[in-house]
């Protein structure tokens, strides 16, 4: 954790003598590369969440903090421009459900163990969004601006753990969509030559989940199957140059 913030440690400095230097005063161009570091919040939405095809409707989600890192283009020196880059997500979210009655053999424990159960996601990514912006404020060196575009990712590494109270056993087994399109929208705030990005992105497709799991009481197992978009919010501070 500390050798991740150390760059924000080391750009601070840069943002108390932007005033008297100019390194921080970003020339007007065609094209400029940006660097960022940031945090994300997930907090999947989720599509379908049944056991043997039966929707379970008891569940709430918790959000986790994971981090990301980019490189990015600037297209344009007029007030639109294009903003493509290519990033790196550690992304982690976790989901807790209760099991329908039928499933648990002594019902005075169904209350006690409502929302135990739980499936924990940590996900690992390389995500290129496709950016289109339009400066709202343009003083050098000042700029507010929003964004919008398509993002296409790639989970290159998912890692479930899956825990079910009562069962024997439980198990991921498979994962369909390692691809995913996505749409981005975003707020730009920049000081010469830093800047800092707030984004929001939304899954237009979804990823499809399954799993099994063997009650203590059962000798045939149950699938569960998890269906959910992407629902993220992000941070990120960054430099041009």
């Amino acid at each position: 954790m500390k050798l991740f913030l150390s760059p924000f440690l080391l750009l601070f400095p840069l943002c108390l003598s932007a005033q008297r230097g100019e390194f921080m005063l970003l020339k007007e161009r065609k094209c400029n590369i940006g660097i960022r570091i940031g945090f994300n919040a997930s907090l999947p939405i989720v599509h379908t969440l049944a056991i043997d095809g039966k929707e379970l409707d008891s569940f709430s989600q918790r959000y986790r903090v994971g981090y990301l890192a980019a490189v990015s283009l600037r297209l344009g020196e007029n007030r639109f421009f294009f903003n493509p880059s290519i990033s790196w997500h550690r992304a982690e979210s976790e989901l807790q459900f209760a099991l329908p009655q039928n499933f648990v053999m002594d019902d005075d424990k169904v209350n006690e163990a409502a929302l135990v159960n739980h499936i924990h996601v940590k996900t690992s990514s390389i995500e290129v969004p496709l950016l289109i912006g339009y400066d709202l404020i343009k003083e050098n060196p000042y700029r507010l601006s929003v964004m919008i575009g398509p993002k296409i990712k790639y989970r290159y590494k998912t890692n479930y753990d899956i825990n079910i109270v009562e069962a024997a056993y439980s198990y991921f087994t498979e994962e369909n969509h390692p691809y995913n399109l996505n749409l981005v929208t975003g707020i730009n705030v920049t000081i010469g030559r830093l800047f800092l990005d707030f984004n929001y992105e939304f899954g237009i497709t979804h990823t499809s989940s399954s799993f099994l799991y063997v009650l203590s009481d059962l000798d045939s197992p149950s699938s569960l199957e998890y269906k959910w978009r992407t629902n993220t919010i992000s941070f990120a501070l960054g430099i041009l140059f």
